[in-house]
């Protein structure tokens, strides 16, 4: 992309993201080393992405710190920034990306995709070939799927699904903390929706399904908002069918550091893993995650991070 040009990238609903022209940004001492201090003074959180962005610095911190957003967009707007990043500052800018969501195996992807080209830009340009290819996952489910529904969190995979399906209501879990429940529920329009307590959600598992997202999946399971296991766990003893909606950029083998308010639910309690190749048992789906592994450059970073967990 030539310097001078300016690129936008709208989100969902509220949220954007501005990449300015090509900036220098803070260097790192050495590879994945600490975040320079100017950068760190940096990082700070945003409501929203409306507000002027001064550089491309200034948009990977708000990146890093989105507490809104799903995977996959957080993923795509990070693709795009590392675009605008010089090679000498790209183990900075991938750090600040990863320190702001361990978690989120499309990042690590994307991490993996870049420093392993021999054009960063062409390594950002591929995952998100594959990251758009993502929004296939929910094709192969939505078919199959009752009028109604329940899940947790938001999730822009169960958005494209929903929005697909023959759903005719769908109940959406607060998703304490952080209530995310009431945007996803705005978010699914023009199906009705409508927000539900989660404690009232995993009593009752008002809906013929439970379908939901992730942030990660490894071999032992995947990464979704707190309580999934709960909703999981009684859906299953009322013999109400489990779905997650994973895009391929979301399986790896490594085991991400999870902190709060994120967990790991088992893929056993999962009825199927929708994918973009199609509807994958529990196993297979963890087969299929142990296939993915990262460039070798950020094993070090990884274990940094999950040390701090």
């Amino acid at each position: 992309m030539p310097d001078g040009q300016r690129v936008e990238r709208a989100g969902q609903n509220r949220n954007h993201w501005r990449v300015r022209p090509r900036h220098h940004g803070p260097k790192s001492e050495d590879r994945f080393g600490g975040l320079p201090e100017l950068l760190e003074q940096r990082v700070k959180r945003h409501d929203f992405y409306d507000a002027p962005m001064d550089d491309v610095w200034t948009t990977l911190s708000d990146i890093a710190t989105d507490r809104e957003s799903g995977a996959a967009q957080i993923a795509m707007a990070a693709a795009e920034a590392l675009k605008e990043v010089t090679v000498p500052n790209l183990d900075a800018a991938i750090r600040l990306l990863l320190q702001g969501h361990p978690a989120m195996a499309p990042l690590w992807r994307l991490a993996s995709d870049v420093l392993s080209a021999s054009d960063p830009v062409r390594g950002a340009n591929d995952f998100i070939h594959r990251l758009e290819a993502d929004s296939a996952a929910g094709s192969a489910l939505a078919p199959q799927l009752p009028p109604s529904l329940l899940t947790i969190s938001f999730s822009s995979s169960v958005i494209e699904m929903v929005r697909g399906a023959r759903v005719h209501m769908l109940s959406c879990m607060r998703s304490e903390p952080g209530g995310e429940g009431e945007r996803m529920a705005r978010a699914v329009a023009p199906v009705r929706a409508r927000v539900i307590e989660d404690e009232e959600a995993i009593a009752l598992v008002p809906g013929a399904a439970v379908v939901v997202g992730a942030d990660a999946v490894s071999p032992s399971g995947l990464v979704n908002k707190v309580k999934t296991r709960a909703l999981a766990e009684a859906a299953r003893e009322k013999g109400v069918p489990r779905y997650a909606i994973v895009g391929e950029t979301k399986f790896l083998r490594a085991e991400l550091p999870i902190q709060a308010p994120f967990q790991r639910v088992p893929l056993e309690l999962f009825t199927a893993i929708a994918t973009p190749a199609g509807l994958l048992s529990p196993t297979e789906a963890g087969e299929l995650a142990s296939r993915a592994r990262l460039d070798p450059a950020l094993s070090p970073l990884l274990s940094e991070l999950s040390g701090r967990m």
